[in-house]
């Protein structure tokens, strides 16, 4: 892959020893990304790999080590366009090497004429913003919220948080429903024909689910779901890392919604999950205000996600527009 080899080299002349994804065995690689809590949930091998299927694209992902410290870069290559991710950074990483390894990456990419769309990731420090500054040729920064819940607060306050509408839902849904977890193959097998049913078409390849499924299975995720009579009436799937979960993929039967409420009920229970087991934050994604305007339904989406969280982080993200 030229472009990829072409980065590395540019690294290199820096002094500069990226280890590559692909090049080393996935334990390795896993071992050390594992230790950067957070980070892991987005540069394991699994995520890695499922993000290549679903943009249908090569992957390129490296880490670069300062003593105990990493930065680490993806980027997703097709035929047509570079899906980017911005350079991550411990917050410990020593900022004078960190802005020449920004400063390198920026610049290598202003001088190709490719067409690139810019994914946000949920962190932001000195260095993170360093690099979305000197990239600015992609687009415009702009502002942007992260939602978390935060599961270090008593069970109790988690619950007077949420929006006071869900309540009745929460409660009404918890009597009528039962939130199961045991996984099996078929199971699975439900759960993708019925994503594809609510979608009304198929949304992405089978080599996707396929790695979801490997991810339960390693308990680098977990799936709650709700079935009436074997059927299923909806699922979310999160990633797991040591601390930290993300409210990934759900599909839900809104067929039924006049009766009960499966999303909220699949969220309050996850967190009570979650929370039980040790976990301390369920990250639920990006709230930007500006991508609503002409998306109704993304606004639809975290509203009600907003009326879970009790804990909103500001960041800030590129847009092409």
């Amino acid at each position: 892959m030229k472009l990829k080899e072409e980065l590395i080299e540019e690294l290199k002349k820096g002094k500069f020893s990226p280890i590559i994804f692909g090049e080393v065995p996935v334990d390795l690689w896993n071992q050390r990304i594992h230790k950067t809590e957070g980070y892991s949930i987005y540069f394991d091998s699994d995520t890695i790999r499922y993000y290549e299927q679903y943009y249908n694209s090569e992957a390129v992902a490296f880490c670069i080590e300062q003593l105990d410290t990493i930065c680490l870069f993806k980027f997703y290559i097709t035929s047509e366009q570079i899906f980017m991710y911005p350079l991550c950074f411990e917050d410990s990483f020593n900022y004078k090497k960190g802005v020449i390894i920004a400063k390198y990456v920026s610049s290598f990419f202003e001088k190709k004429s490719l067409k690139i769309e810019f994914i946000n990731l949920p962190f932001s420090n000195n260095l993170i913003n360093y690099f979305k500054l000197k990239i600015h040729f992609i687009g415009v920064l702009k502002p942007c919220v992260e939602m978390y819940i935060n599961l270090k607060d008593p069970l109790e306050e988690l619950w007077s948080v949420i929006r006071k509408s869900y309540k009745s839902l929460i409660n009404y849904g918890k009597k009528n429903l039962k939130v199961e977890s045991e996984f099996s193959d078929d199971l699975w097998n439900d759960c993708k024909i019925f994503h594809a049913q609510v979608a009304g078409r198929k949304t992405r390849n089978d080599k996707t689910w396929d790695i979801q499924k490997q991810m339960i299975q390693r308990n680098h995720a977990k799936l709650f779901y709700f079935r009436e009579e074997s059927e299923i009436l909806g699922f979310a799937f999160f990633t797991t890392s040591n601390r930290t979960v993300s409210y990934s993929v759900a599909a839900y039967d809104r067929s039924k919604f006049n009766k009960m409420s499966i999303s909220h009920v699949i969220i309050w229970h996850a967190i009570e999950y979650f929370k039980l087991n040790g976990y301390e934050n369920i990250y639920l994604g990006e709230y930007a205000p500006e991508k609503h305007i002409n998306n109704q339904k993304l606004s639809n989406i975290n509203h009600f996600k907003l009326g879970f969280c009790n804990n909103l982080i500001s960041n800030n993200y590129l847009s092409n527009e």
